[in-house]
């Protein structure tokens, strides 16, 4: 079912610019709140304010190969020695500047910008310094609580990590770490910042510019003058700079001769709700990859004494519908509990049932990923499995739902939002959703069924929500308030209308 207000409306509906703190307008956010009222609230996404201190950065040295020295052919983290080779390094330092203001030992602090900003940070280095491929989910909820203790004495922070699992602690970070206001950015390099040859320096610089000058409140990951959302990435290429891409979504901002940041792209933060990292985490998840030939005898020991799984399958989320072992072994997974990711092999694409070998896994009790990587479904099944009060129905759900950006929710296909695009426009006024579907309606192929759709700003009391479609009877539609997100949620699922005819949604505000 196609929850197209929350997820597409964003590209056709109009609302007025947010200022950032530049005076800048800040353009439409892509987060899960879609701004249909036409006050929206107070984003914090934008430039940092120029009336303020220069703004500060925490470092945080996990290890990897941006720090590493060369011993006897082989490279290993070295302590101790990586800050004194950015004092060193005029790109990254200002010596000068640093004894005229007399800073303290422990900052450093960059040349200024062109924004005449210098952006001071401290770097926290970990003791033992740590290769990526040997760290666990202890190690990212201590980089989260790292955070959280030092969260109100930085404007921003960057994260120093290995590039061979970084996708995988970008995209568990991105759900421990729970109403984010500030940027996150992780970076490393393919090559050791003492190397004479490297990217390093370039990463670094790069990640502490962004994370001191631009208020993206997100967990991010910067690589080759990129800056990608971290729960999108994957790790492509290990001989290359440009070692990380984004399949499903661009990057949030590219670092060129100026930085351009795409601020339709940037989640938006709520300012009123406190940052919190939260690290209760279910270990009890795989990852399992489908191949030809596969046994059900294979699958059925992966499976068993396991609470989540992310099934890696074909194409657009295909399996072997021929195969009755293979599905009765996953029917009888899901049927017991265990819940079930589908994602899709290919490097970019969604999870859809378009093919009846995709359809066969829907109706086995699996759950479309949509256009999630493995690293991001993985993370996600982690943090929604550990949440004790929810049904494992109400868990299915909140994995079908966009928490952190990491998916583009109910999008069956290409065509979906090429449709939105062309046919569909939407207006709030007080209390109604008045659409701008043609008169004529839609074309056969265009049409699209309506689901869930949510709406922000509802202030008041809401008793009654009525869907008005040309042609057909009113219906009354099942609806949740929570007044203190003002937030309206309803249902248009049960009543199979589909978007063809102009239509009308309202409700009345007690």
């Amino acid at each position: 079912m196609l929850s197209w207000v929350t997820s597409c409306l964003k590209n056709t509906a109009t609302a007025t610019p947010i200022p950032n703190g530049s005076g800048q307008p800040t353009e439409n956010h892509a987060d899960d709140k879609p701004k249909l009222q036409k006050t929206v609230c107070l984003s914090t996404a934008g430039h940092s304010s120029p009336n303020v201190k220069d703004p500060k950065v925490l470092v945080i040295n996990t290890g990897g190969t941006i720090g590493m020295m060369e011993h006897e052919n082989v490279l290993s983290p070295e302590p101790n020695v990586f800050v004194k080779t950015l004092r060193k390094l005029s790109i990254l330092h200002d010596e000068q500047y640093a004894q005229q203001k007399k800073l303290k030992k422990d900052i450093l602090v960059l040349p200024q910008s062109k924004q005449k900003k210098r952006i001071e940070y401290t770097v926290l280095e970990y003791t033992p310094l740590l290769d990526s491929c040997n760290m666990d989910k202890n190690d990212w909820a201590r980089i989260g609580k790292d955070i959280e203790e030092n969260y109100d004495r930085y404007d921003g922070f960057v994260i120093l990590h290995g590039t061979d699992t970084m996708a995988y602690t970008t995209s568990a970070l991105s759900f421990m770490c729970e109403n984010l206001g500030k940027p996150v950015i992780f970076t490393g390099s393919q090559v050791p910042i003492f190397e004479r040859r490297n990217d390093g320096r370039e990463n670094l610089l790069g990640a502490l510019l962004i994370a001191g000058e631009f208020v993206i409140p997100e967990v991010c990951l910067y690589f080759h003058h990129k800056l990608y959302r971290g729960n999108r990435v994957t790790k492509v290429d290990s001989g290359s700079f440009e070692a990380f891409n984004s399949p499903n979504l661009p990057p949030l901002a590219i670092a060129e001769v100026d930085i351009k940041v795409n601020w339709d792209t940037v989640l938006r933060a709520n300012p009123t709700t406190k940052f919190t990292v939260n690290t209760q985490w279910k270990s009890n998840v795989g990852l399992l990859r489908l191949f030809p030939g596969i046994t059900a005898d294979t699958v059925k020991a992966f499976l068993q004494p396991m609470d989540g799984i992310v099934l890696e399958t074909y194409g657009s989320g295909n399996a072997p519908d021929n195969r009755p072992d293979l599905l009765d072994a996953i029917r009888e997974a899901t049927e017991r509990g265990l819940i079930m990711v589908n994602c899709t092999q290919c490097l970019r694409g969604t999870v859809t049932n378009t093919y009846a070998t995709g359809q066969a896994l829907h109706e086995a009790g699996v759950v479309a990923g949509c256009d999630m990587t493995a690293e991001a479904a993985l993370s996600k099944l982690s943090y929604v499995l550990a949440k004790q009060d929810l049904s494992t129905q109400e868990k299915k759900e909140m994995l079908m739902r966009d928490l952190r950006g990491e998916m583009t929710p109910d999008l069956a296909d290409s065509r979906f939002v090429q449709v939105i695009a062309k046919n569909l426009t939407i207006s709030r006024k007080k209390g109604v959703l008045t659409s701008a579907v043609p008169t004529d309606g839609l074309a056969e192929a265009d049409r699209l069924t309506l689901g869930l759709v949510k709406v922000w700003g509802v202030s008041a009391r809401v008793t009654r929500v009525t869907l008005s479609v040309t042609g057909q009877p009113d219906a009354d539609l099942p609806f949740t308030y929570k007044p203190e997100d003002q937030e309206l949620q309803f249902d248009a699922t049960s009543q199979s209308h589909t978007i063809e005819k102009p239509f009308t949604i309202s409700w009345n505000e007690a």
